[in-house]
């Protein structure tokens, strides 16, 4: 669904959600990779914008060939048999993705057009997502991950 999202502040998110403001600093346009704001229950965190799956060497995920795999949207019909979103499901790890707006490409014409969603009232409205931990083969350190969902 989602390609690019403008995230609510930490203040909005705090009152929004009735959660602490994330602790973290995360960009006015968060595109996938890079750290946005996540709600799960009774908090707010700053998680990477793309799955990684769990057998990802790196932050950014590819496949068996090297490519980069585009994991930031994850499909109703595959989200509890699709290898990179499974075992979240499964956990029933889902959390709330507060956006201002969302952005979405256009290819009716042709060529790209991007179309621009929000709430008319300028308030966070939630997006849905699930969200998983990645534990860098490498150095240990452990890493949030999320990804919107088309329920």
């Amino acid at each position: 669904m989602c390609n690019l999202y403008n995230p609510a502040g930490p203040q909005k998110i705090s009152m929004a959600y009735t959660v602490s403001a994330p602790v973290g600093e995360y960009a006015a346009t968060v595109a996938p990779l890079k750290p946005g704001p996540i709600v799960v229950p009774g908090r707010a965190l700053i998680a990477q914008w793309c799955m990684i799956p769990a057998r990802s060497h790196t932050r950014i995920p590819t496949l068996p060939n090297g490519q980069r795999m585009s994991t930031n949207n994850a499909r109703r019909e595959r989200m509890a048999t699709a290898p990179t979103y499974r075992s979240a499901w499964s956990k029933g790890q889902r959390c709330i993705i507060p956006a201002i707006s969302y952005d979405e490409p256009y290819w009716g014409t042709g060529k790209n057009i991007w179309w621009r969603f929000w709430r008319e009232d300028g308030e966070p409205w939630a997006l849905a997502g699930l969200w998983s931990e990645w534990t860098d083969p490498e150095t240990g350190e452990s890493a949030m991950a999320s990804v919107d969902s088309q329920y």
